[in-house]
């Protein structure tokens, strides 16, 4: 009885040893690879400010603009599918070629108001032709529309869905975030614990080694500073945000 006892307890032992030698391997080969920033201008920036403005003020002008002290941001703009077309959704729906078009504002976060991959190939069509004045990131509750985007338009950027990051803390509570893949290029991140968006440290760095840009979502509900490096916020008080924040770059 107790040699048997004892036989399963070795065995037990060994067992937990060769997974965490597994482990072991696996994370530190996972932090041999190397990484380097996707070629797209935004990623020669140090700092990226993001300004969300309300649908009244994007509605509000023909050919919106960034405000005259902040004419470097990025502006984030939400965008519908009607009749297999994609509008801002103002009052009088605008097309989302249209509205870009009409401003000469380089920079823009396309927040994509959907969950199925229907007539994603319109949206192609209707952005690729500004590829040459407009820099553009898109912005996705549902990570099959970022995917299927992301094979047709690799030129864009794309943020980092939910489910991209319960994956991350799945493989990071396994101690193996080092070896998983992660292909969004910018996390929008909370600072909410309950978040699904919420990263803590060790994710973070974790990003921060595969060249990824981690952002705070400045908006009414934060305060206070992020637990962790930013490298740029996206928020609704744009003037706000430049004296807080402006003063740390």
């Amino acid at each position: 009885m107790i040699k048997s006892f004892a036989k399963l307890l070795a065995l037990g032992l060994a067992t937990v040893m060769v997974c965490g030698l597994g482990i072991t391997f696996m994370r530190w080969f996972g932090t041999q690879q190397s990484f380097q920033s996707p070629p797209h201008p935004w990623f020669e920036r140090d700092f990226w400010w993001i300004y969300s403005p309300s649908l009244a003020e994007l509605c509000r002008t023909e050919g919106f603009d960034a405000p005259p002290q902040q004419p470097h941001w990025i502006i984030r703009v939400p965008i519908q599918r009607h009749d297999e077309k994609w509008h801002v959704p103002c009052p009088t729906p605008i097309l989302i070629g249209d509205f870009l078009k009409a401003s000469t504002h380089p920079d823009w976060m396309i927040d994509i108001q959907s969950r199925d991959t229907w007539s994603l190939d319109q949206l192609i069509q209707a952005l690729t032709p500004l590829d040459k004045s407009k820099r553009l990131a898109i912005t996705a509750s549902s990570q099959k529309v970022s995917v299927f985007l992301r094979k047709k338009a690799p030129q864009w950027l794309y943020a980092a869905d939910s489910a991209s990051l319960v994956r991350l803390r799945l493989f990071e509570s396994l101690w193996l975030e080092s070896t998983m893949e992660f292909w969004p290029d910018f996390i929008i991140s909370s600072m909410q614990t309950q978040d699904p968006f919420y990263l803590d440290a060790r994710a973070a760095e974790e990003l921060q080694r595969r060249k990824k840009r981690i952002l705070w979502n400045w908006n009414e509900n934060a305060s206070g500073d992020p637990l962790i490096p930013i490298q740029g916020i996206m928020t609704t008080r744009p003037t706000e945000a430049q004296h807080k924040f402006g003063t740390r770059l």
